[in-house]
């Protein structure tokens, strides 16, 4: 049995976003309705957005050198014969899914760290500028659900099914991904590594167990409507001011009235209090 628990990377996400159409906002905020694919949909699914394909979504891959190969010259009683060895290539990436990665059921999210927010006077000052137009553009989604209590939200989760989680690795394998890709006990583990070229998403993925058939999985939790907000992505273009309640709203805004400062300027700002 796999024991999950964050990953020194994951233990301080402020929170996560779903990006998606706006058609599916009720479902996934009223009902907790959250859709996991299978990872042939993002390798040889068709009707995708640009930023959604990826024929090489869950295989593992690994850079070789000098690659050579010794044709076969005959095969008799007495075995196979090898002619002499031959350089293919110098260097190549090799990629390999294990039956196990192509039958598992995934679910996408984007973290947002506390490096990306301002945290003052109790509020969240964030922006995600624009990568929105790859959101829209790549993506094909035109609206976020925003889980502002992701702890809570994994917690629900476990309720209804088993998981794992973590945020995605990105290019080449350095030691800690090489650590957690060989020592977490189970096949699925390269499901967690992309190639560069997909780093501006910063997922955060969610892995259920394998299934048998080739069917996408609809998973509900119920509703997640008192952690999570939603709207249109171009909200989170400018600077996105997250507040507890309506009270504190508006002693940020008299905060910012006070300071002469924008929600911008509190963005940019350094941490601690105006003077």
């Amino acid at each position: 049995m796999i024991v999950w628990h964050f990953s020194r990377q994951d233990q301080n996400i402020v929170f996560l976003i779903k990006t998606t159409k706006k058609k599916y906002l009720r479902d996934i905020v009223e009902k907790g309705r959250f859709c996991f694919n299978l990872p042939t949909v993002f390798n040889i699914g068709d009707n995708l957005a640009s930023a959604q394909k990826d024929k090489w979504d869950s295989y593992t891959f690994h850079n070789a050198f000098h690659i050579c190969f010794a044709p076969i010259i005959s095969e008799g009683d007495y075995g196979i014969q090898y002619g002499k060895v031959q350089k293919l290539v110098d260097e190549a990436r090799i990629h390999s899914i294990t039956p196990t990665a192509k039958h598992t059921p995934l679910c996408s999210f984007r973290r947002v760290d506390p490096s990306e927010v301002t945290h003052r006077f109790g509020a969240y000052f964030f922006k995600l500028g624009d990568v929105v137009d790859r959101i829209k553009n790549e993506l094909g989604h035109d609206s976020f659900v925003l889980i502002y209590q992701p702890t809570l939200f994994l917690d629900r989760l476990q309720e209804k099914t088993t998981y794992f989680a973590r945020s995605v690795h990105y290019g080449d394998m350095d030691s800690d991904f090489e650590s957690f890709l060989y020592n977490s006990g189970f096949e699925q583990a390269e499901m967690f590594q992309k190639e560069a070229s997909f780093q501006w998403q910063k997922e955060f993925r969610i892995i259920l167990p394998p299934i048998e058939t080739e069917e996408k999985v609809i998973l509900e939790i119920g509703s997640i409507e008192d952690i999570a907000i939603c709207g249109d992505i171009e909200q989170l273009r400018n600077v996105f001011v997250f507040c507890k309640d309506e009270k504190h709203v508006k002693e940020v805004q008299q905060i910012l009235t006070d300071n002469n400062m924008t929600p911008e300027d509190m963005f940019n700002s350094e941490q601690g209090e105006p003077q």
